[in-house]
């Protein structure tokens, strides 16, 4: 079974991302993700072809992609808050706020729908 880590995150605008860390072996990581937006009437996936040594780079690189997703947009969107609904199997919650606060940005982290 590999192992998988779930986040979502919502967005201020109300856009929906469905995240997804994989451990395909040991320091090989991917990810993808799956975009709802509301406001396009528009949804789809994206999985990178390039793969990670770590959860916490594959972590960032979500971020990123969401970041620039939601800057492309123009209308002053931002990452409200993450959530781990299925607990942090691969990267942490306190990795995750060390992430956040490197790349200077202050959406909320949760913990299966609490904030910590």
């Amino acid at each position: 079974m590999i192992p998988v880590q779930v986040l979502k995150a919502f967005s201020l605008n109300g856009r929906e991302f469905e995240l997804y860390i994989l451990k395909i072996a040991n320091n090989i990581y991917n990810w993808s993700l799956f975009v709802i937006d509301p406001l396009l009437f528009y949804s789809g996936g994206y999985s990178p072809n390039t793969f990670n040594d770590s959860p916490h780079d594959a972590f960032s690189e979500i971020i990123d992609f969401i970041s620039k997703y939601l800057n492309a947009r123009d209308d002053g969107d931002s990452i409200m808050y993450i959530d781990n609904p299925c607990n942090c199997e691969l990267i942490d919650h306190n990795s995750q706020k060390v992430l956040r606060d490197e790349i200077d940005l202050s959406f909320t982290i949760k913990i299966n729908g609490e904030e910590l």
